[in-house]
């Protein structure tokens, strides 16, 4: 089952307790040693729908606490990235599979722990709410 499927990730399997959704599609992986870009563009292209994984970037620049948590969302073919820790966060912000790929594979170092810091974590997130259509008189607004 994805992403404990793909070579070069170990994972610990469902999380319990706390935002554990009862479809049970919370997960905690890392990469092993056998991690390569194979796997990346393996772990990133291969997200399913309505699901986020989050990892960790420790140069980020951050304001608070060292580094950032970087959480990805896929819509069709389309990433998006948000980038968060400790009492901030950036706005969510489009990003190619090429660039995330790359940008996966700096941090990859950094999500190789056993401890929780070092580990991805992949949860559901909900779909977004449609947008209501404007009526006639919201145009001239």
């Amino acid at each position: 089952m994805y992403p404990l499927n793909i070579p070069g990730i170990s994972g610990e399997g469902k999380l319990a307790g706390e935002g554990a959704p009862a479809s049970g599609t919370n997960y905690e992986f890392m990469f092993n040693n056998d991690a390569n870009e194979k796997t990346i563009t393996r772990l990133v292209s291969e997200i399913p729908p309505e699901t986020a994984f989050m990892f960790y970037d420790e140069e980020y620049p951050s304001p608070s606490d060292p580094g950032a948590f970087v959480t990805i969302k896929k819509d069709s073919d389309q990433y998006t990235m948000q980038r968060s820790n400790h009492g901030w966060s950036k706005n969510w912000a489009s990003i190619s599979l090429e660039d995330l790929v790359g940008y996966l594979s700096k941090c990859t170092k950094y999500n190789m722990g056993s401890d929780s810091m070092h580990k991805m974590r992949l949860y559901p997130v909900p779909p977004a709410p449609p947008v209501p259509p404007k009526k006639w008189w919201q145009f001239w607004r």
